[in-house]
């Protein structure tokens, strides 16, 4: 017998020879081989179970690590913005004569991104 299982018509027609047909042993012969056949199914299903548990644990795993990811990247992100923005504020106070006028637009262009002033917001 293969380890497929049985369909529901195959379940029926043997249910239904025994019922009429057997006596009570072979009713028990017969739910014995029934279980037989359901049996294989039970230990994939249960292996499947396992596959998914295990799945579900290295994704949980890879959402932390994403996570941890991100808070690290808002970090340096926020840093770098701090950064640039102490190097607009003393650019801005530094005599036009002497001053750098595209490191200030520069700044000041990237100071004015949204992500950035996100990173900027406590």
């Amino acid at each position: 017998m293969s380890g497929a299982l049985p369909t529901r018509q195959e379940i029926v027609v043997l249910w239904e020879h025994t019922i009429s047909t057997a006596s009570y042993g072979e009713a028990e012969t017969f739910a014995d081989a029934l279980v037989a056949r359901l049996r294989p199914a039970w230990a994939m299903l249960e292996d499947r179970e396992r596959i998914l548990s295990e799945q579900c644990a290295h994704l949980d795993v890879a959402r932390q690590h994403a996570e941890d990811q991100t808070t690290d990247l808002r970090a340096d992100l926020r840093a770098c913005a701090e950064a640039l923005r102490a190097i607009y504020d003393f650019e801005k106070d530094v005599p036009k004569s002497v001053r750098n006028a595209g490191l200030l637009e520069t700044a000041y262009a990237a100071l004015a991104r949204p992500g950035v002033q996100k990173a900027l917001t406590p």
